[in-house]
């Protein structure tokens, strides 16, 4: 499924949310990047979410790297839990997204088809829109 396809099944669940949330929506996506420095700093910043760890390098006990932003983005998975789901850390989309780093086509659905967050899925889209997505 390409990019527009995406995006079209995404506006489709826009029309779940109530008028207040669509509008702010509407208004999130329309507008703009103001300029090349706020898509660098974005992806800067994203970049830096799956390289810093928030542990040094020989503290790798499991509790430690469960609670680690860079080693669940890059694909740490307790032991026990599912392999075949989304990373556990808030904003991983974008992040994903923001890096070019692939994500796979059922977690980009399942994560535009959220409605409890109407602003999230506007800055999702228009990072989608901006950087492009790599599905997997």
């Amino acid at each position: 499924m390409g990019i527009e396809k995406i995006i079209n099944k995404a506006s489709f669940y826009w029309a779940a949310f109530c008028e207040r949330d669509r509008a702010l929506v509407e208004e999130a996506i329309g507008k703009p990047w103001q300029d090349d420095l706020d898509v660098a700093r974005d992806r800067t910043m994203a970049l830096q979410s799956l390289g810093r760890h928030d542990h040094r390098f020989w503290e790798r006990d499991p509790l430690t790297r469960e609670n680690c932003g860079a080693c669940v983005l890059n694909g740490y998975v307790p032991r026990g839990e599912p392999r075949n789901q989304p990373p556990n850390y808030a904003g991983w989309a974008r992040v994903f997204v923001q890096t070019g780093k692939g994500v796979k086509r059922k977690w980009l659905l399942e994560e535009l088809s959220r409605t409890d967050n109407a602003v999230y899925l506007a800055a999702l889209l228009r990072d989608i829109a901006t950087h492009g997505v790599r599905l997997v």
